[in-house]
């Protein structure tokens, strides 16, 4: 990664050298020094991780630039790229091609030997998209991985979704209906309702409309939720209405609830990626 002898030799001084002491009885016992390294629950130890994960981003690079593997040319504002990485997940995009993939395998092959870290592939997935089924079957022999479907999950985000489908933000949905269930409007004020309605709707669904824009009947799906659980609609009872939606939804400052716009709020949360 480019640090220098010296400053290496200051962090290994600093593994090294340290020591702990344990209270027994209220009495400090002798010094022991520490010999298991760093194991997982330990502060330090996502660290040490990103430091080694590292080489495995700059050897992909390299590889790419040396032609060793292709990635996804000109696919975003004409970027290459060939891999993408976040904490201890990463996903690779690779041309469906033996010498490509057999490639990608010795680069991890190098990166278990010289970390003494050991790749899971069992844990791992090959998921091709408009690739032959005979092509993907000896590509997933090469890695000795199973293959996945087009649809799966990174990072919360269903990739190979479509988002023009309602079904797709059922997922949404059924998480915003869960959090506002019907004994937690029992139990709560309607300044309460108005805090938890709120909580939720920043926490549940921001994510994904900070990245994807929201079907019209999705929000509406939404605001009926938010809107019965407020009134107290839930199990099917309806209770009286005392004040128009529109009004609570108004901002704090002209004395309303300030209920969250749930359409502005997504273009505003989309409007970074313009």
């Amino acid at each position: 990664m480019g640090f220098g002898v010296k400053w290496r030799s200051w962090r290994l001084e600093c593994l090294s050298t340290a020591r702990a002491a344990v209270i027994i009885n209220g009495s400090s016992s002798n010094k022991l020094k520490f010999r298991r390294g760093l194991r997982q629950g330990d502060p330090v130890s996502p660290f040490l991780f990103i430091l080694v994960i590292e080489v495995l981003h700059l050897a992909l690079d390299k590889a790419a630039e040396v032609g060793l593997i292709e990635g996804f040319n000109n696919v975003i504002h004409e970027m290459n790229f060939s891999h993408l990485q976040f904490a201890d997940d990463t996903i690779l995009f690779l041309k469906a091609d033996d010498k490509e993939v057999t490639n990608v395998k010795y680069i991890l092959r190098v990166l278990e030997i010289f970390s003494q870290l050991s790749i899971n592939f069992k844990k791992s997935c090959l998921v091709g998209f408009e690739v032959e089924e005979e092509l993907l079957f000896r590509l997933a022999a090469i890695c000795k991985c199973k293959i996945g479907l087009l649809l799966f999950n990174y990072l919360g985000i269903l990739l190979g979704a479509n988002l023009k489908r309602l079904a797709t933000w059922e997922l949404i949905t059924d998480r915003v209906r869960k959090k506002l269930s019907g004994w937690k409007c029992r139990s709560l004020t309607w300044a309460g309702r108005v805090i938890l309605i709120n909580a939720v709707w920043s926490s549940l669904p921001i994510y994904f409309m900070s990245l994807f824009q929201a079907l019209v009947t999705v929000i509406k799906k939404i605001y009926k939720i938010r809107r019965n659980f407020f009134w107290g609609n839930m199990g099917g009872k309806k209770k009286m209405v005392r004040i128009r939606w529109e009004t609570i939804c108004k901002p704090k400052i002209k004395g309303e609830a300030g209920m969250a716009n749930l359409g502005v709020k997504n273009k505003a949360l989309l409007a970074k990626w313009s």
